[in-house]
């Protein structure tokens, strides 16, 4: 009987002890989910990519989470030191340098024929390539007429110019036919270009201007839209249906606490993370909205304190002084803005557009979160169009302002060195005028890029398949014409300069918009006038919608530019690529992303929620 009872008593102990150990474990499960939505936004892994570190990426098909692991479903993903990412890592490409990137397809299954195709619709979904969207290289490197097939590899060499604009890039998977299913699974990365040349003080060429010092400290904001629903809201086909079209099944899920659908904007893969600032210095952010569907209107949505969530989002004509906080538009699609520096309300990103922002909140806002999201803006329909294809979610990521310990940054003022593939085109004299139309046959089945009556979905690379043939050391006039449903224009390698922002309509536009002068490689509008350079390189230079659906499905074509060009840095797909210079431009680059210090401060903090944990374990089991 005394040995019974022992034994009861026994059982009785390990039973509330595994009671204790549930309870404690569960509220650290709670914990951790509650800290995962608003945590603070972390940086993808930053990766110096140059002759002398290449940079290799391999795609592989598995399980993908995303949203603080909210949804979770099969897709294709970047794998970068043994490590899945989404996005991927950060690649910096130093002006000047010559990096390397290595595509490594290890989807499995079988070669695709990509010869004989249907380029009206989704085929050969495991061939892939790279695209670096932005990036002013020989078209022979920035060519997205390649492809990887499964089990293959493919080394993609750029050399940088010296007098590269530094700016917020990104890369993507862009292999026609498989580019949208690709993307949309999160085959997407920030690309930094990084050049002091472009900082430096037109008073003071030895010295560098304050954007130098601010961007050391800017944010990579890497934008996705994950929508794995079965059926579409609206005319574009989700990443569930788009797999089910090819074949494939998406095996999704999600927490249904949490979110109403299997559907989210993310930052970083991220759901609705916290970003701090300090009072009186400013922050610049770099948005990539590396969507093929959405445009994004983001501006305050609320706060949670008195002064928070005052504004008519639907009419944002005021004074652009969000609660305190000013946002200046400083560079768009990787090129700088002219001064001064536009104040914003909102943070306009077509589809591939990029926008980086100053951020400065005076000492009177410490303490306040401020609330971002998108929805579409009255103000913007006669210029954006059809809501579709507009960003809604009422949290994207909170502002939360501190107190600054650090000493004052103001918003800058100078301005950036502009190369001469950027000079302004004002006075230049114009070859010829192209008119441009997106639009589509059989409804939205086929689409097709129309240039100067040239009207067929895209044919494929090839002699004499070209929409237009250009010339270099040219300056040509690009009339758009959308006429109906409203599309983004993208062209690769060479940026336009804006002239007439809506050829369509009168009312002035917006400057979150567009800006009469500024250079992008994306532009969304009803119709719209820009010019654009032929410097530098001969070869194919791609233009397409950058709704991806549309792109895959016949929306895209293809410039010849022809000729010889008078700066000498043209290369040939027959040439071997000159190597970059040994001299490394981001001295300090890094202190801006992952220093030291930051690594310190991570190891600490792990250390201490480890403690804890085992700490209220060891607690509870010595009470129980």
């Amino acid at each position: 009987e005394e040995k019974r009872g022992v034994r009861d008593w026994q059982i009785r102990e390990r039973g509330t002890m595994a009671l204790g150990e549930r309870l404690v474990w569960g509220l650290v499960v709670a914990l951790l989910v509650v800290v995962s939505r608003g945590a603070e936004l972390t940086q993808p892994e930053l990766v110096e990519c140059t002759a002398a570190n290449p940079v290799t990426l391999t795609l592989e098909y598995g399980r993908t989470e995303v949203a603080d692991g909210l949804i979770s479903f099969d897709s294709r993903n970047y794998v970068y030191n043994g490590k899945q990412m989404v996005p991927g890592p950060t690649i910096v490409m130093p002006a000047g340098e010559q990096c390397s990137v290595t595509i490594k397809n290890n989807l499995g299954g079988d070669r695709c024929d990509t010869s004989n195709v249907d380029n009206s619709n989704y085929h050969c979904v495991n061939v892939t390539n790279l695209h670096t969207h932005g990036i002013h290289v020989s078209p022979w490197q920035d060519n997205i007429d390649t492809e990887v097939q499964p089990g293959d590899s493919l080394v993609y060499t750029y050399d940088m110019p010296v007098d590269h604009m530094a700016g917020t890039f990104w890369y993507h998977a862009h292999h026609h036919g498989s580019t949208n299913l690709q993307v949309q699974g999160g085959l997407v990365g920030a690309l930094i270009v990084e050049n002091p040349l472009s900082y430096a003080r037109p008073d003071d060429t030895d010295r560098l201007s304050e954007l130098h010092d601010l961007y050391r400290d800017a944010k990579v904001m890497v934008m996705n839209h994950f929508d794995l629903n079965d059926v579409s809201e609206t005319v574009f086909a989700t990443y569930t249906q788009v797999a089910e079209e090819v074949g494939e099944v998406a095996n999704v899920a999600y927490d249904s606490d949490v979110l109403d659908s299997p559907a989210a904007f993310t930052v970083n893969g991220q759901y609705q993370p916290t970003i701090t600032v300090e009072t009186d210095r400013t922050q610049i952010l770099r948005f990539i909205n590396a969507g093929g569907v959405n445009s994004m209107e983001i501006g305050i949505f609320g706060g949670d304190d008195a002064n928070g969530g005052d504004h008519d989002h639907n009419h944002p004509d005021h004074d652009h002084d969000l609660d305190g906080c000013v946002l200046k538009l400083i560079a768009r699609d990787g090129i700088f803005q002219l001064t001064p520096y536009p104040s914003i309300s909102h943070v306009v990103l077509p589809p591939g557009g990029r926008a980086d922002v100053a951020v400065f909140c005076t000492r009177e806002t410490e303490g306040r979160r401020l609330i971002f999201g998108s929805e579409p803006i009255e103000d913007y329909d006669e210029f954006l169009g059809q809501e579709t294809t507009r960003a809604v979610q009422e949290n994207i990521f909170t502002l939360n302002v501190v107190r600054n310990r650090k000493g004052r940054k103001d918003l800058p003022r100078s301005e950036a060195v502009f190369p001469t593939y950027l000079r302004d085109t004002q006075s230049a004299t114009i070859a010829d005028t192209v008119d441009i139309t997106f639009n589509f046959e059989e409804g939205f089945v086929v689409g097709y890029i129309e240039v100067d009556a040239n009207i067929e979905p895209f044919p494929g690379f090839g002699d004499g398949k070209q929409k237009y043939t250009f010339s270099c050391d040219n300056t040509y006039e690009l009339n758009f014409i959308n006429p109906g449903f409203v599309h983004p224009y993208h062209q690769h390698i060479n940026s336009f300069q804006l002239v007439d922002l809506n050829t369509d309509i009168d009312d002035p536009v917006p400057v979150e918009i567009g800006r009469p002068g500024e250079w992008r490689d994306v532009y969304l509008n009803h119709g719209f006038l820009a010019r654009t350079r032929m410097d530098d390189f001969t070869g194919q230079m791609v233009a397409h919608c950058h709704i991806l659906q549309h792109e895959d499905h016949g929306m895209m074509g293809w410039y010849l530019i022809d000729g010889t060009c008078s700066t000498g840095i043209d290369i040939h797909p027959d040439e071997e690529s000159a190597a970059g210079g040994d001299n490394s431009l981001l001295s300090g680059f890094g202190d801006g992303f992952f220093s030291t210090m930051h690594i310190v401060y991570l190891a600490a903090g792990a250390t201490l929620i480890v403690t804890i944990i085992i700490g209220t374990v060891l607690v509870s089991k010595w009470y129980t």
